[in-house]
């Protein structure tokens, strides 16, 4: 972009140059901004996985708590891989596990599942 200032007083050049200026610290405002809210959303989001785990974990231990009038006991892992609770029922006398939720064929077919998904995707690209 060329600018003709050849027929400009000081103070249209002057105008002219406040006018840059503000565009430009507009843009930085705006920039900014945007940095700003991307930033509180992410932390907000952190916040909110945290205190979904913590309400899991105080939600599991109450049910622990009741299991044990019943002889039975619930085991709880959360499996990272597939991103799930992994929830066992086990007889407390004898130790033996009476259920498996979700069951352990069902993570095994999600995992070969996932798994192939992957290789899939892999081959696409």
């Amino acid at each position: 972009m060329e600018l003709d200032i050849h027929g400009l007083s000081t103070y249209d050049t002057a105008k002219v140059y406040q006018q840059k200026q503000q565009k430009s610290n507009n843009a930085t405002a705006e920039k900014i901004k945007r940095e700003k809210d991307e930033k509180i959303q992410e932390i907000t989001q952190e916040q909110l996985a945290t205190d979904s785990r913590v309400d899991s974990e105080r939600y599991l231990k109450n049910i622990l708590k009741m299991t044990e009038f019943y002889n039975k006991e619930l085991r709880y892992s959360i499996d990272r891989e597939l991103d799930q609770v992994i929830v066992k029922v086990v007889n407390s006398q004898t130790d033996k596990v009476i259920k498996e939720i979700p069951p352990e064929e069902l993570q095994r077919l999600y995992r070969s599942m996932k798994e192939a998904l992957g290789q899939l995707i892999d081959e696409q690209m």
